[in-house]
């Protein structure tokens, strides 16, 4: 009935008029009203291909596509953003290691090069204390020996040269002043040990 909520819908309709005795198409039953009396009379009604399911389907397989690309893209994505975070995190550790290894390096350097200023100080004074004795004691040998050792070991420890050359010069004018020979002078001494102290103090500070 027109008009009814539940009528069923009217498939679209082919009609076959000029070549109605042809023979009916293949798979065509002689049934009426779809069969050969449609095809002879002229009117044969059959349902129009829909394209809403092929469309359907290409959209659908479209969108899994789509989807399965997105997917890997995502996927890539994350590995490398998981990459560069590790690579970031590495550098870092190594800058962290590179600036713990300097700083210890600089510390280490300051410590010695403050311990030098001392032995050299030790070294001087038992230098004078051997020349002021005519006869040194064991104990005067000794206590020059053992500041004699530790100065050497201590002034080829430092990494600055200047430092290092400093000493070692303050060192050869005084071994001839205080072993008394007449190649050494005492304002040559003082000199070179003012200037030791000077050089060995500035490599200090520039550890900081």
């Amino acid at each position: 009935m027109a008009g009814s909520p539940h009528a069923t819908p009217t498939a679209p309709t082919v009609t076959l008029g000029e070549d109605a005795d042809q023979a009916p198409p293949v798979g065509l039953s002689p049934g009426a009203p779809f069969g050969w009396g449609g095809w002879r009379a002229g009117v044969l009604s059959y349902p129009a291909p829909s394209l809403d399911g092929e469309c359907a389907r290409g959209c659908a397989v479209s969108t899994a596509v789509w989807a399965f690309i997105g997917v890997v893209a995502g996927g890539l994505l994350t590995v490398a953003a998981q990459a560069t975070a590790e690579f970031l995190k590495a550098r870092a550790a190594a800058r962290a290691r590179e600036a713990q290894r300097e700083r210890a390096t600089r510390e280490f350097q300051r410590d010695t090069l403050i311990e030098l200023q001392t032995a050299m100080a030790d070294y001087r004074a038992a230098l004078c204390r051997d020349r002021s004795q005519i006869l040194p004691s064991r104990s005067t040998e000794a206590q020059l020996a053992a500041a004699r050792s530790r100065y050497q070991m201590l002034v080829y420890r430092v990494s600055s040269s200047a430092a290092r050359e400093a000493a070692l010069a303050w060192e050869a004018a005084a071994l001839p002043w205080f072993q008394g020979d007449d190649s050494g002078t005492a304002a040559a001494e003082s000199e070179a040990w003012e200037t030791a102290m000077q050089v060995t103090g500035e490599a200090v500070r520039a550890t900081d």
